[in-house]
Formats: structure tokens, sequence, C-alpha cells
């Protein structure tokens, strides 16, 4: 049964997580395994697949320890599940990305409402700094608009605003369900004293982070807009069946 077994030695790196403070850098180690290339073959349902990269070129499953190790990206798609790297988590994720609150986010929902339409920056971002916070940039909107045919399929709108650190403008947010204002910057503004004269009222950068949670039961159509510096982020949606 092993005589087409083939054993190669080679050295993998990965990363460990080195955490000082409220910092974090990446330190690479290196290990040597050996591994055992036996033609193994990939069936799901039924179906034999080739592996390959996003070059066309083969990748062989092998063993190691007595574990297989198959390429990830490849069996996700097969079962018809979306998979990104996260540099910034250094994580593969696999299927609906979550937001903090494990709701679906923004990012998800754009691939699955196909008459979404929106302006600007949509979707995942880099990360900034509030009040000398780390803001995760995830699920974001920023410098732009957004509007979704929700169709009452979800019962929460969540998420952050905030205008970063050292913005040379302010912020501002105004969100719509089914052409009803529902939520506006301005009315945290004029309460907590971080409003900027402008026509807007905006917020003043790095001044808070807003949370927001809104009811969206019934709602069919939204609209949201972030007006300047200002970034909506981690904007989760639930779904009523949750």
């Amino acid at each position: 049964m092993f005589k087409k077994m083939k054993m190669r030695s080679f050295v993998v790196g990965f990363l460990v997580a080195l955490l000082i403070g409220n910092f974090g850098f990446a330190e690479t180690a290196k290990k040597t395994l050996n591994a055992v290339y036996n033609n193994i073959k990939i069936i799901i349902d039924g179906i034999e697949i080739t592996p390959r990269d996003a070059n066309g070129n083969r990748i062989e499953p092998f063993v190691v320890a007595d574990t297989t190790y198959l390429p990830v990206r490849v069996i996700a798609e097969a079962l018809g599940q979306p998979v990104e790297w996260d540099a910034e988590k250094n994580a593969v994720v696999i299927g609906t990305k979550k937001t903090e609150s494990g709701n679906i986010g923004i990012t998800e929902l754009i691939k699955t409402r196909p008459k979404y339409s929106g302006e600007g920056q949509i979707g995942d971002i880099e990360a900034f700094e509030v009040l000398q916070q780390r803001q995760s940039g995830e699920n974001a909107i920023r410098y732009g608009d957004a509007t979704f045919l929700l169709n009452g399929d979800f019962k929460r709108l969540t998420g952050k605003f905030a205008v970063p650190d050292g913005s040379k403008n302010y912020g501002h947010l105004e969100i719509y369900a089914d052409k009803k204002l529902i939520f506006d910057t301005k009315d945290y503004a004029k309460k907590d004293g971080i409003i900027a004269t402008g026509h807007f009222d905006d917020i003043l950068p790095g001044s808070k982070v807003i949370p927001i949670d809104l009811d969206l039961i019934g709602v069919e159509k939204l609209y949201m807009r972030a007006y300047s510096c200002g970034i909506f982020y981690n904007v989760g949606f639930e779904p009523l069946n949750k």
C-alpha cells in the first residue's frame, strides 16, 4: 500500500504573536517537518477535484504525523463557502464574516444583496485610533453612502461611529429606514458638547466613539451616509431568525 509514498523534509514558517502592553508584533518561527506524499485524492460529494493554486499549479495534499493537510481555499470553495485571508488577525476566514456582535457584517451583506448600491469606501478598511484607542476598520462606510433592500429580513442594526484622531475634517452620519430618519449624529453632538459649528452639526475629530443600535423590524429599504471624515464601522445586521 505504501510503496509509492514519498517522504520530503521541508521548513514551514508560522506566526507567533508576542504582545507587549497594548501593542503587538509578529515574530516568525520555523520548524522542520517530515511530510508524506501518497497521491492523496480529494472527493467531495462523489466528485474528484484537483486542487490548484491561483496560478493553476497543482497542489498535492500530504500527511504529517498521521494528520492529512489539504489546501483550505480549494476545500472551502468546493463546498460553496467564501474564504479570505485576514492579515490583521493573521487568520483564515471561511464562510460568513461576522461583526464584533456576531451579526452579519456589511462586507458580507454586499455579497448577498444584489440590489445593493453605494459610493465611497464600503467594506473593510485599515484600523484607526480614537482618543488613542485602536479601532477595527472592519465592516465600515467611509466617504460615502450605501443603500440596501432588506425586505424585512433583519431586526437590528449595530455598529460604531467616530472621527479618527488627527482628522482634518469633522464627521457626520445619517441613517434612513424606508425614507424616515432614524439616526443622526447631531443629536449626540449637541448633547455631549462635541459639536463642531457647521452646516451639518458635525462630530469633532477624536472626540468620542458613538455606539449605534437601531430597530430594523419591518424595514424594507435602508440608506446610510457617512459624511466627510466620519467612519461608521463594525456595522452588523441581525437576522430575524437569529
